[in-house]
């Protein structure tokens, strides 16, 4: 894992023509630039955080580990046996399933950047009306919110 390259084409463009860049903006804690691929037990070492079992899935992933046993999960009687968090919803056994946030969005009075959240990040850097004309963090949405997430905001 390496940092990952904040140029971009648009950015080297206004550099090359003396143009200041007024899209850019420096959000810290960049995240690192790795491959992912399917998680095996026996490849275990060769991953990122393999070290420290709290760090195995990112915060996402755990999400997504839990959503899939949800709504997979068989309830009911054998023989009319229904299947999933979405059934339950629909019958309004649960009136909402959704992932929770981790930690604070606001940002502390004193702070230092490299000790911010992720969500403390995006919402810093993002989630602002008065950053509609800078570059998305997409790195940083994609680590928070997943791929799928991360590639609609892309292609937006």
């Amino acid at each position: 894992a390496h940092s990952h390259p904040a140029d971009n084409w648009s950015g080297k463009v206004l550099k090359s023509l003396h143009i200041p860049n007024v899209m850019e903006q420096r959000v810290p804690n960049q995240p690192l630039d790795y491959y992912t691929c399917p998680f095996r037990k026996s490849k275990l070492s060769k991953f990122l955080g393999s070290d420290d079992q709290d760090t195995y899935f990112s915060s996402t992933q755990r999400h997504q580990v839990a959503y899939e046993i949800l709504a997979t999960q068989v309830y009911g009687k054998r023989k009319r046996a229904e299947v999933g968090i979405d059934r339950l919803l629909e019958e309004e056994v649960y009136s909402g399933a959704f992932p929770l946030h981790e930690g604070p969005y606001e940002l502390p009075k004193d702070y230092q950047p490299e000790d911010l959240n992720a969500r403390q990040i995006l919402n810093a850097y993002w989630a602002k009306w008065g950053l509609w004309y800078k570059y998305q963090p997409l790195d940083h949405i994609r680590e928070y919110y997943g791929e799928k997430i991360g590639l609609y905001f892309a292609w937006l």
